[in-house]
């Protein structure tokens, strides 16, 4: 299982608010700088050609430079609707201050409704005609100022407005991400929730017929006096190895599950690996038979352990039989130590990594979990996961003996 990517180091997110600071900034500087040096320029080019409008041009500039500061320190509390209106504002008759009035108009198209943003455009027209006849220019007309400033606004709208679309894809992307991964979690939960149950039925058929063989034995004993001491000292061993395992088998139950509803079955029908050649005859799909090569005396293998193995087996086999039917496989039993049992299942894939995986990943681990539930709650681990171009389920379970 894969761990989750670590934070992000602390100075990245730093440098990150730092930027998001920065930028708008110096581009609001840029670009009015820019826009007041044309402005002027041409403004005192027309006045050294006529010798009119000075005091309307100082007044200008006189507003032009008081606004200025405040439009760059509002600007980063653009996003609020009184601040970006107020920076829009500005900028109608303060040049120094166009670059912050396109960021806070933009801004304020996408996230306000359209109807603030009609009047705010209406505003902002009105006041940037009433600045152009503080300076006018004899060669463009009051509509055709007044238009060409409504285009702009409405051009930044349009601006705005992408950018809203795109928030709102990347949110409901977001949301969407989030739900499946609720969903997969939920999944991955009820598989365990299911291996647990199943784990608690079968230890609760295996508890109960060790509980039938004592009553059986312990009755003998008491309702038979013609026993010799021999055939009372065997009866007497079969229960208490049966009280042993039954007494093993009850808290393995208490410690899965506390109910285990469903159908019961005699606890000598169990499945475990005495059963495993006719498991693998089964096959795979498409007439092929898995290869066995087992190590380890079945017969030699606990009871408990022997149960989940078998299970194990039986859920990668049908992994194989679903997502790479007619694979060349292989089933292995080892003891890789003393004191524990391995059971590998290595089947080849059905198609080159990244093309299939991607598609039946969600299915193949749902199945694996619930036997990653139960190699756990037996005490030991299971891994499962490409190698080269096998796909590989690995257990391995304590195994006393």
């Amino acid at each position: 299982m894969s761990s989750p990517d670590p934070p992000p180091p602390r100075w990245r997110g730093r440098a990150a608010r730092s930027w998001s600071v920065v930028w708008p900034l110096g581009f609001a500087l840029l670009l009015g700088g820019a826009v007041a040096a044309y402005q002027y320029g041409t403004a005192v080019d027309r006045l050294a050609a006529d010798g009119s409008g000075s005091v309307r041009l100082a007044t200008l500039m006189g507003l032009d430079v008081l606004a200025a500061p405040v439009a760059l320190v509002l600007l980063a509390w653009r996003r609020r609707p009184a601040a970006g209106a107020v920076v829009v504002l500005l900028s109608a008759f303060s040049t120094l201050s166009v670059g912050a009035g396109a960021l806070a108009a933009v801004s304020f198209a996408a996230t306000q409704p359209a109807r603030r943003v009609v009047a705010l455009g209406v505003a902002f027209t009105g006041l940037a005609a009433s600045a152009f006849l503080l300076a006018p220019d004899p060669g463009i007309s009051l509509w055709a100022e007044a238009l060409a400033v409504a285009v702009l606004y409405g051009l930044l709208v349009l601006v705005g407005l992408y950018v809203r679309s795109r928030r709102q894809l990347v949110a409901s992307l977001q949301a969407q991400a989030r739900s499946t991964q609720r969903e997969q979690e939920a999944l991955r939960e009820s598989a365990r929730s299911a291996e647990r149950a199943r784990i608690a039925r079968e230890m609760h058929d295996a508890l109960g017929h060790r509980l039938s063989v004592i009553a059986m034995h312990a009755g003998a004993l008491g309702s038979r006096s013609d026993l010799s001491p021999d055939d009372s000292r065997m009866a007497a061993d079969v229960v208490r190895e049966s009280a042993h395992q039954a007494m093993s088998e009850l808290r393995s139950v208490l410690g899965v599950l506390n109910e285990a509803p469903s159908t019961r079955s005699g606890g000598s029908d169990l499945p475990t690996l005495a059963q495993l050649d006719e498991l693998v005859a089964t096959g795979v799909g498409h007439g092929v038979v898995p290869a066995l090569r087992a190590d380890v005396d079945p017969a030699a293998v606990p009871e408990a352990v022997s149960r989940h193995l078998y299970r194990i087996v039986q859920e990668a086999l049908t992994n194989v039989r679903k997502h790479a039917p007619g694979q060349p496989t292989e089933v292995s039993l080892r003891r890789p130590a003393p004191g524990t049992v391995e059971l590998v299942v290595r089947n080849r894939r059905a198609a080159p990594v990244g093309a299939v995986d991607a598609a039946t990943s969600a299915q193949v681990h749902h199945g694996l979990t619930g036997a990653a539930e139960r190699a756990r709650l037996a005490g030991g681990s299971l891994t499962a996961g490409p190698e080269g171009s096998a796909f590989v389920v690995r257990v391995v379970l304590p195994c006393p003996g």
